[in-house]
């Protein structure tokens, strides 16, 4: 929805002029002091829905068009599309205003009918510690539902390789393979040791069809144009998940979980996970409005900064606060397991036991001055009914 009130494209202009989350992607940097300073940019980057983060969705597009075929000599600054010849990205920002004035009606399009919908592969691993964890207390079949799936790539997480410090994990075959070290002295978790999964459920607002090219672009485009080790691994995994896509469901999610939980066969354990999705939400939107089954463990992903700012730039991933034998009746709270960097490049373990907010890695992250994001599980009654 467009808005044109000025108080509104001064919050977008803000937004473009301090950018911490392009750390890893020069052009982004000085293409977004670009649109900072532009008013016709910021008009054009403020047509975006409510709750979508005007940098990506804006810089998406820009991306996609040139990712379809688009020609123009802004291309020349994209490592993703010329490779090592890119120009250097100082001198971009003449390019981005005249590739924006050329391409107005199909950049409107993209950011009024697009959303922020990226799709980490290497998240997955992530994902994999949480129901690794869950599969130590529960053989039962569960049931995977994921909010904001975007394309669904991480409810195919078993289809992947994983390598952690030197073990191995998942399928050796895949053409998927995901790797990151090991950091702190305990053991790493067997990462093979995973509950049966009953059914895979991905739940957006518009679902991505993986088989279809504009839908793949797009995912393509969400990529910063030097992630490209990233950007080939979110290739392959298209290819892996297009063979066999799981269901989805499109709609918000607090009217599809409910209906999703009713047609679930009562008693049988569901995890509900997200990976970033609450950044997405739209502020007025509560982060526990989302109604979930009492038979569910849960695995939210929400942001804090418990050290004013001092903080690390880690994901923490809790097992599910599951009973230890079936119809106990009794659900612990959880505790913390693995520490994970948010770009997945490492992981450590937590010790076992205590209040997870009190609790400190075995390993400390290296990365000062940034955003700390955490991961939890819990469930309030009995999963096994």
């Amino acid at each position: 929805m467009y808005i044109e009130e000025p108080s509104a494209l001064a919050q977008v202009a803000r937004r473009f002029a301090h950018t911490p989350e392009f750390a890893s992607s020069p052009l982004y940097q000085s293409l977004a002091r670009t649109v900072a300073g532009n008013p016709a940019l910021l008009r054009l980057a403020a047509r975006d829905r409510p709750g979508q983060y005007p940098t990506f969705l804006f810089f998406g597009a820009v991306h996609a068009l040139p990712l379809a075929g688009a020609a123009h000599k802004l291309a020349r600054y994209y490592p993703s599309i010329v490779g090592d010849a890119a120009l250097p990205p100082e001198g971009a920002g003449p390019a981005l205003i005249d590739f924006c004035a050329t391409f107005t009606p199909e950049l409107t399009a993209l950011i009024e009918t697009r959303l922020v919908q990226t799709n980490v592969v290497k998240r997955a691993l992530a994902l994999r510690y949480g129901l690794a964890a869950i599969g130590r207390q529960v053989v039962a079949p569960i049931h995977l539902i994921e909010v904001g799936a975007s394309a669904g790539l991480l409810l195919r997480c078993d289809r992947y390789g994983y390598m952690v410090g030197s073990r191995r994990f998942g399928d050796p075959q895949s053409p998927v393979q995901i790797a990151a070290e090991w950091r702190g002295s305990l053991p790493i978790p067997d990462l093979d040791l995973l509950p049966p999964l009953a059914s895979v459920t991905g739940v957006d607002l518009h679902p991505l069809e993986p088989r279809d090219a504009a839908d793949r672009r797009w995912l393509e485009a969400l990529v910063w144009p030097e992630n490209r080790h990233e950007a080939a691994l979110l290739h392959r995994a298209l290819a892996v998940v297009a063979a066999d896509p799981p269901v989805m469901r499109g709609g918000d999610a607090i009217d599809v979980c409910p209906a999703l939980a009713a047609e679930l066969p009562p008693g049988e354990p569901r995890v509900v996970f997200h990976a970033i999705t609450r950044l997405h939400v739209p502020r007025q939107t509560s982060a526990h409005s989302m109604p979930l089954s009492p038979h569910s463990a849960r695995m939210r992903h929400c942001t804090g900064s418990p050290s004013k700012g001092k903080v690390n730039s880690t994901s923490t991933i809790l097992p599910a606060a599951l009973p230890t034998s079936p119809g106990s009746g009794h659900a612990s709270n959880g505790s913390p397991h693995t520490m994970t960097e948010r770009h997945t490049r490492w992981h450590a373990a937590f010790a076992t036991g205590g209040d997870a907010r009190r609790k400190k890695p075995l390993a400390s992250p290296s990365t000062p001055g940034a955003r700390e994001t955490a991961s939890g599980a819990s469930l309030p009654t009995c999963i096994a009914g």
